[in-house]
């Protein structure tokens, strides 16, 4: 098993602003003005969803031409509910979401039967899916004073 690490820092800026980069990368998280943001950025949920319909966008990539798959176009359309109030800390009630769908959007003159095969080797080789799908160790490692 050939395991690597992936590393992320969050920095809280101003407010409800945080940076968070990786791999040399940037990306910018907020609120909604509901929630007492400036909603000048998507916001950490919205993130997640991102992230799980780009991963398994690019499971579909990587995979195609092993199925079979000629796509002229694909995207993905991800939803997700949870229920506010668990962010608040309200007992018994779960601050992650409850429930997650997506929606695979082809071009491709595959068949119906081909096209559910193929999203079963997206859903299955996708890391970002098979993290939310499963529980992973989440734990903090240190506190550390600046």
């Amino acid at each position: 098993m050939k395991k690597e690490t992936v590393k992320a820092t969050a920095i809280l800026k101003e407010g409800t602003i945080v940076e968070a980069t990786s791999g040399g990368f940037k990306m910018n998280f907020d609120e909604p003005l509901k929630s007492g943001g400036t909603d000048t950025a998507m916001n950490p949920v919205q993130g997640l969803l991102c992230a799980l319909g780009s991963c398994q966008a690019l499971s579909a990539y990587y995979g195609a031409k092993m199925y079979g798959i000629e796509l002229k176009g694909f995207s993905i359309d991800v939803e997700g509910d949870f229920d506010e109030e668990g962010q608040h800390g309200e007992n018994g009630v779960n601050s992650g979401f409850t429930d997650v769908r997506i929606t695979y959007n082809f071009d491709a003159s595959n068949s119906e039967e081909d096209l559910k095969k193929f999203v079963k080797f997206i859903e299955a080789t996708c890391p970002v899916g098979d993290t939310i799908a499963n529980k992973v160790n989440i734990g903090m490692k240190a506190i550390v004073r600046k």
